[in-house]
């Protein structure tokens, strides 16, 4: 069982590529490259967009099952805190609203993911596009079978998958 962070915003690519995150970085296909700067001549337009659907365009973070982290009893963590956090959103110093462990993500008896904020400042999940506001020390149960997307603020936005 795997988790995926899709980064849906410029902020969190930028996030996703830090030095702190290369255990669990996939940068963006390189084949899908190729759909945004137009494809090769070699190659068509359709035959790009066959091969890459709008998350293989974006860069990626993975985190399975046996990963190791450097908090289990916390789970999975994710904010600007180093040390902390197994996934680092944001430089320690950065203007970005991010709790230096803004959320974590486990599983529960049922093996089902759940995001619990962590967070002063709050977090925003929304399934299918149905948005909820931001809350604070909250939880989410993260079902498969929705398109979840997680925001904290406006600029750091990702799709769980």
């Amino acid at each position: 069982m795997h988790l995926k962070l899709i980064a849906k915003s410029y902020r969190a690519e930028q996030a996703f590529c830090l030095p702190n995150n290369s255990d669990h970085y996939q940068p963006r296909s390189p084949s899908c490259e190729q759909v945004s700067a137009g494809c090769s001549r070699a190659t068509t337009s359709s035959d790009c967009q066959d091969n890459c659907d709008e998350d293989s365009r974006a860069s990626q973070l993975i985190w399975t099952a046996d990963a190791k982290l450097k908090n289990p009893a916390k789970g999975f963590c994710c904010g600007r805190d180093p040390r902390r956090c197994d996934v680092v959103l944001g430089a320690t110093t950065s203007d970005l609203p991010i709790s230096g462990v803004h959320f974590s993500i486990t599983q529960d008896a049922g093996k089902r993911f759940v995001l619990h904020d962590d967070s002063k400042l709050g977090t925003k999940v929304s399934y299918d596009g149905k948005s909820n506001l931001i809350r604070r020390q909250f939880k989410w149960i993260l079902f498969p079978e929705h398109q979840i997307i997680v925001t904290i603020e406006k600029d750091l936005i990702s799709k769980l998958s």
